[in-house]
C-alpha cells in the first residue's frame, strides 16, 4: 500500500477532494467524488463563439456575447439529487455509509445540503474545511474502535 504523505498546503476544492478521496480509499473504504456540478461543453461553446465572427460587435458586446454562450455552455448531471455531499461511499469492514463535504473559506452548507444532512443521520458525514483536520478527523473518529478503524489508521 502506497503511503500517503500529509502536507499543510491549502488547496483547491478539487485537489483536497482528490486527496479525501485517495486517502479513505487506500485506507479500507470505498469512496466516489459526486460529481454535481455538471460539465463544460466545449464543442457547443466553440461552435457558438465562432459564429460571433460573422457578427459584427462592439468590444463590449463581442465580452457580453462570450460570456452568455459560456454560461449556457454548461450541461447539468440529469436526475441530480441535490445537497448530496462532495465524497460518498462506506466503510468496507462496516458498511456503514459515509459522507464528506467540502467548505473552503467562510463557505457554509446551502439549505439543500443541510436537509440532506439531517436525512443522512445514520452515517459518518464530515464537514471539512482542510486536509489536514479531515486526517486528524477521521484518526480521532475510528481510533475509538480499534475494530472500525483500517489498518493503516492504526
Amino acid at each position: 500500500m502506497k503511503k500517503h504523505i500529509l502536507t499543510n498546503r491549502v488547496g483547491t476544492e478539487i485537489s483536497v477532494i482528490a486527496e479525501i478521496v485517495t486517502l479513505l480509499n487506500n485506507r479500507g473504504f470505498c469512496v466516489w467524488r459526486h460529481h454535481a456540478s455538471g460539465s463544460f461543453n466545449q464543442k457547443i461553446a466553440a461552435i457558438n463563439i465562432k459564429r460571433l465572427r460573422t457578427l459584427t460587435l462592439t468590444e463590449k458586446q463581442f465580452g457580453d456575447a462570450v460570456d452568455n454562450i459560456l454560461s449556457r455552455s454548461w450541461r447539468t448531471v440529469p436526475l441530480q439529487k441535490l445537497g448530496v455531499p462532495d465524497v460518498v461511499g462506506f466503510n468496507i469492514l462496516t458498511g456503514k455509509f459515509l459522507c464528506v463535504e467540502l467548505k473552503i473559506g467562510s463557505d457554509k452548507l446551502t439549505d439543500v445540503q443541510l436537509d440532506f444532512k439531517n436525512l443522512s443521520s445514520n452515517c459518518d458525514y464530515f464537514l471539512v474545511r482542510d486536509f489536514p483536520t479531515f486526517v486528524q478527523f477521521i484518526k480521532t473518529k475510528f481510533c475509538h474502535d480499534s475494530t472500525n478503524l483500517p489498518s493503516c489508521l492504526r
